[in-house]
């Protein structure tokens, strides 16, 4: 489908804006042909001061943010993590179809884990301080 729209100039005919969320992004679009006129630069934001969480420590830690489905692949992280027998904690928010899963891996491995649900998540200094994100997936 991308090469029919190539072919038939649709991304310089039809489409009046692009939105980047970065200077790098923005440097692609021109590489692929965008007129810069075209690319308007909308950074995704973040606080410029964030505090540190009271309750969690940084830096030393797994972060996991998202919803608990099977598609997400929050199984595959969970077995993973076990396997990995990592000194670091991982740090679970969300809510999802696999919750009670979750939270029942959370309370059998209460020094390896902390569980939150989604209401509590808006801690800006959890995603911060966190020393590594985990993005896992499931293929079907």
């Amino acid at each position: 489908m991308l090469q029919v729209h190539r072919l038939l100039g649709t991304w310089k005919k039809i489409v009046t804006a692009y939105i980047a969320v970065s200077p790098f992004v923005k440097d692609k679009l021109i590489d692929m042909g965008v007129p810069e006129k075209k690319i308007y630069l909308k950074p995704n934001f973040i606080q410029p001061k964030i505090q540190k969480s009271k309750t969690i420590s940084f830096g030393k830690y797994y972060l996991f943010v998202g919803r608990l489905e099977e598609e997400k692949g929050i199984l595959n992280l969970l077995n993973a993590y076990q396997d990995l027998k990592s000194e670091y904690p991982l740090y679970i928010i969300g809510s999802g179809n696999l919750q009670s899963i979750v939270e029942k891996y959370a309370l059998e491995n209460p020094k390896n884990s902390i569980f939150r649900t989604n209401h509590e998540r808006r801690s800006d200094s959890v995603y911060a301080g966190g020393d590594r994100l985990n993005f896992p997936f499931y293929l079907v």
